[in-house]
């Protein structure tokens, strides 16, 4: 299976940060970034309804110049794994808030999903997320919305824990591809309203979210659990 794009976006606006930017060190680390440094640690798992389980993460910096927060490629002798399976680095898409810098396929739908990140030899740090308690919210069976129409969902636990629940319909057409309308959810039904005719990808997600176990020094960060039911494709009309 491959990697699906996150539904929900980072904690900071994804921006690889220049080396310019930060303490250089004097080692041949083709990153210049000092062993002093501190990372926080934004870490996410999605579950799909097709058994599609994705893991991604961003570490994130101060820059110096801003003093806003940007996502960094890590030094090379660093790196993040999600149970046992090492998470890839691709250049995160700065007008795109839903970009991570790293993210892996992750072969099975394992309730517990433990991250290592090695920040150097001797420095490792063990994060813990649990999604057995995140429920899957399964929508209804039409490919047919209509504005202003209830639909009704159900939960896979039976009941709705404090878990943070979004269904959205994600635009396919030119006219408004990857554009988000979001239902209005009261009880078990969900509506839309003000969603322009067309195709659209219909999902909703439950998240949970823990604090770090084993933050990077005193930078902090947050481990997310997502569960995502999808509809590939749906007509508004």
């Amino acid at each position: 299976m491959n990697i699906k794009f996150p539904l929900l976006a980072s904690a900071a606006t994804a921006l690889l940060l220049s080396a310019g930017a930060l303490t250089s060190c004097s080692d041949d680390d083709d990153n210049k970034i000092s062993d002093s440094i501190t990372f926080r640690q934004v870490l996410r798992v999605e579950q799909w309804n097709d058994g599609t389980t994705n893991a991604f993460a961003d570490f994130m910096v101060v820059n110096t110049q801003t003093n806003k927060l940007m996502s960094i490629e890590l030094p090379s002798k660093a790196n993040i794994t999600a149970n046992g399976v090492r998470l890839d680095y691709s250049t995160p898409d700065p007008k795109d808030p839903y970009s991570y810098a790293y993210k892996a396929f992750l072969p099975s739908s394992a309730n517990e999903v433990t991250f290592v990140f090695t920040r150097m030899p001797g420095v490792v740090l063990t994060n813990r997320i649990n999604l057995s308690n995140t429920p899957m919210i399964r929508l209804a069976s039409s490919t047919v919305v209509n504005n202003g129409q209830k639909y009704n969902y159900t939960s896979s636990t039976g009941y709705l824990t404090g878990s943070e629940v979004r269904i959205m319909l994600l635009g396919k057409d030119k006219a408004n591809l990857n554009k988000r309308y979001y239902a209005e959810i009261f009880n078990d039904t969900y509506t839309f309203t003000g969603v322009p005719a067309g195709q659209y990808q219909l999902c909703s997600m439950s998240t949970d979210s823990v604090q770090l176990q084993e933050p990077n020094g005193t930078s902090g960060g947050i481990i997310y659990g997502t569960k995502v039911f999808e509809v590939p494709t749906v007509t508004v009309k």
